[in-house]
């Protein structure tokens, strides 16, 4: 039995749906594009997403979790999330693999590459972009075992000293010019695990804030508050990645340290704008996993199979390529959304 009745957060729903369109754009403008400064500046603000996906799962997992009365109804429901993330990262693995053998075929690829890839699928993931669903995986296991053993409080300031390790990984790493024991620690980290920016040393901190604000529930800061230190912070957070890209050349700005309260205080407000139930906000919810997870086909698993003129002559207006793989995109999971009421294990796609 549970305690409370679950709400829907539509601002939420809106709030990744239009992040998912976002790093859409940011990754085509980097990869295949070319557009005005201002119009980069404007797609780098991507940095965000990722973020807030994190902070938006574990705040509703934890929000929901806290509604049940018993440990065994928790452990239970911990369960069925996580199998649902497991069952949700095998399926895209799958969409990919023909793309993945395929290049292993064309390339003449090794054994020890296979078998590399295969350990990069079980640490940090198995394409790019569905990297982020093992990812929050990792993210809510550690969260959820550490929230039972010390406060949310606790476990949340726990990330930040991870976040900052991860960070000294990824945006950071010119600070390993002048410790040469992190150096060494780093290289010898990245040759296991790939990347700072997985589960551990980077979603946790976000499923931790949002096991933190579940835990608070009303006790946020005002909307006006809220909205005013999130453009505070988001002013801050640029300033430090530019800082960052033009004196130290860092490897990317997705672990800048000011995005951790600005997230923080942007869902906060994006808590406070209450909106009234209408169904494209749910279709919007569907929408914005499927959009986040389905991207990589049309920005590089399809266009690699194809010849190279194919893209050249879609992007070689780069608004007019833009607007091709954003309706790709969109018409593709629009139609797994539609295909998944008759379809029953297409749900478990998004």
């Amino acid at each position: 039995m549970e305690q409370q009745t679950y709400k829907n957060y539509y601002s939420l729903d809106i709030a990744k749906f239009l992040c998912a369109v976002l790093i859409i754009s940011a990754h085509f403008a980097a990869e295949r594009a070319s557009f005005p400064r201002l119009i980069d500046n404007a797609f780098s603000l991507y940095i965000i997403a990722v973020p807030l996906f994190y902070l938006c799962s574990g705040f509703l997992f934890f929000n929901k979790l806290n509604s049940y009365q018993t440990d065994e109804q928790k452990f239970a429901y911990f369960k069925r999330y996580v199998m649902r993330l497991v069952v949700m990262y095998g399926l895209w693995t799958l969409v990919y693999s023909p793309f993945v053998v395929t290049e292993w075929i064309v390339e003449h690829k090794t054994w020890q590459h296979i078998l590399a890839y295969f350990w990069r699928s079980l640490i940090f993931g198995s394409y790019s972009t569905i990297w982020f669903l093992l990812a929050l995986l990792y993210a809510v296991v550690l969260a959820y075992f550490m929230t039972r053993k010390a406060s949310a409080k606790a476990v949340f300031c726990v990330s930040l000293v991870l976040y900052v390790i991860g960070s000294m990984g990824y945006s950071y790493t010119f600070v390993q010019n002048y410790v040469p024991f992190l150096a060494k620690f780093y290289e010898m980290y990245n040759k296991i695990f790939i990347s700072t920016r997985h589960g551990l040393l980077n979603g946790l901190t976000f499923v931790a804030m949002g096991a933190f604000l579940a835990e608070r529930k009303t006790h946020f800061a005002s909307r006006r508050k809220s909205l005013l230190l999130s453009l505070l912070l988001a002013a801050g957070f640029t300033g430090e990645a530019f800082v960052l890209q033009i004196f130290f050349k860092n490897q990317g700005a997705d672990t800048v340290f000011l995005l951790v309260p600005f997230v923080y205080y942007f869902f906060q407000f994006l808590l406070s704008v209450d909106l009234k139930e209408r169904k494209i906000y749910i279709v919007a919810r569907k929408l914005s996993l499927l959009f986040f997870t389905s991207q990589r086909l049309f920005l590089s698993a399809i266009p690699q199979a194809l010849p190279a003129i194919v893209m050249n002559t879609v992007c070689a207006n780069s608004y007019v390529g833009l607007l091709t793989i954003l309706l790709l995109t969109f018409a593709f999971s629009y139609a797994v959304l539609k295909a998944s009421e008759k379809v029953v294990f297409l749900k478990k796609m998004m």
